[in-house]
């Protein structure tokens, strides 16, 4: 089990927002004394290890939200429902579109920026509520639609990238990122915070979830002048970062993963 699920306050968060869902109309079924809750989970794809975290969180939380049920003598169970995609946007929309013809009203789910994009009007045109995890681009903060995002989006992280280039004197940033809605929303919001003195060239944009990021940094040409590769920490685990497959060229000291916590 990975130290997130073993974390006493994150177990309690999941508890408490499972506990929120069963308020919500159309989560029970029709024997009052049983609730049926949905979560949907990427298990293949680059994402398996976060949708496999995820769906293990989900179901001890239920498990634990059962056991308190029991010891109070309350005959309520909770049931749940896990339903597996891949990690592309084409399997999302398959998936949400089968739950909303099977009446599903509330779904928590570990899902990319580009998976929801595509899924947008499949859920906005129905009834569903989606909490989701994951999701970070600010193109998607849309109010009024059906998507309650439990993450930061990623502005915070944009402000964090354009502090640490200021405050240690870089000037020229090359952007090295995925050609997608959440890259582009990414490199968009740090360009736009950018401070004075300090510009972005056009960088390279890739397609898909390459595992070897050397040829995108050899492509710039200019690999005895890069001192360092920097990216976000963005997530509890330590060493996930946005450029943790990345290998610095040997002029570069390393790449530095940058805690968001630490600027305000």
């Amino acid at each position: 089990m990975s130290s997130i699920l073993k974390s006493p306050v994150c177990r309690s968060i999941l508890i408490l927002l499972c506990i929120g869902m069963l308020i919500v109309p159309g989560c029970a079924a029709e024997s009052s004394n049983k609730i049926d809750l949905y979560g949907l989970f990427p298990t293949s794809g680059t994402l398996s290890s976060q949708g496999e975290a995820g769906m293990a969180a989900f179901e001890l939380a239920i498990s634990d939200i059962n056991s308190f049920l029991d010891a109070t003598g309350s005959e309520i169970r909770v049931t749940a429902h896990v339903v597996e995609m891949g990690t592309d946007p084409d399997s999302a929309v398959a998936e949400i579109a089968g739950l909303q013809e099977e009446g599903v009203s509330l779904v928590l789910t570990h899902i990319t920026s580009a998976q929801l994009a595509a899924a947008l009007d499949e859920i906005n045109d129905g009834d569903m509520v989606l909490l989701t995890s994951g999701s970070s681009s600010p193109s998607l903060a849309i109010p009024g639609d059906n998507i309650i995002r439990l993450n930061q989006d990623d502005s915070d992280e944009a402000h964090v990238a354009s502090k640490y280039f200021q405050e240690n004197g870089y000037t020229r940033i090359v952007p090295i990122a995925r050609d997608d809605v959440w890259g582009r929303g990414l490199i968009d919001e740090v360009s736009a915070s950018l401070a004075d003195g300090i510009t972005m060239d056009e960088g390279v944009w890739y397609e898909g979830d390459p595992s070897d990021f050397s040829g995108y940094v050899a492509d710039l040409g200019a690999d005895n002048l890069i001192k360092f590769v920097a990216g976000m920490e963005i997530s509890p685990v330590w060493g996930h970062t946005n450029v943790w497959p990345m290998s610095p060229p040997a002029t570069a000291d390393d790449y530095y993963p940058v805690r968001l916590a630490e600027y305000d």
